[in-house]
């Protein structure tokens, strides 16, 4: 027997239907969102650990550029999950409904489908540190501004 619910969040008005293929599809969905989620929640007790274990070995200058680039890194990782969740995962969502509407009846599985969104959410997060990363390899002196802007 397949359990299907209905979601609007992403979709344009209209419900998408989303089955779980097995009787325990929504106990083994709660495995992967309450990881990631514990991930995000956890995150600033996680990058306070590796803090406090690199800590001891910086210079006084180092220490004094850390707490900046902490909280740049930190805001730019949520900005980033942010626009997943607004402009991106709906887009995404939509295109993948539009793509194929009259010539396929989709029925997401609920775990492929929240795997999707929560691959994205963390993957773009991710893809905003790119500016945190620069500013790193240009303080450490790998790279030089002249060759970020060569490129």
């Amino acid at each position: 027997m397949r359990s299907v619910s209905r979601h609007r969040h992403f979709s344009s008005g209209r419900s998408r239907r989303r089955a779980a293929s097995a009787p325990p599809s929504r106990t083994y969905l709660l495995k992967p969102v309450s990881g990631h989620c514990g991930l995000l929640l956890g995150s600033p007790v996680i990058l306070y650990e590796i803090i406090a274990f690199v800590l001891p070995g910086l210079t006084k200058d180092e220490r004094k550029f850390l707490g900046p680039i902490v909280l740049a890194s930190s805001v730019l990782f949520y900005l980033g999950i942010f626009f997943s969740y607004t402009v991106l995962a709906p887009a995404a969502l939509n295109l993948f409904v539009n793509y194929a509407e009259g010539a396929v009846e989709l029925l997401w599985s609920i775990d492929q489908y929240f795997e999707f969104v929560l691959v994205l959410l963390f993957s773009t997060g991710l893809s905003f540190q790119v500016p945190v990363f620069q500013l790193l390899l240009g303080q450490v002196g790998l790279i030089s501004s002249d060759q970020k802007l060569s490129v």
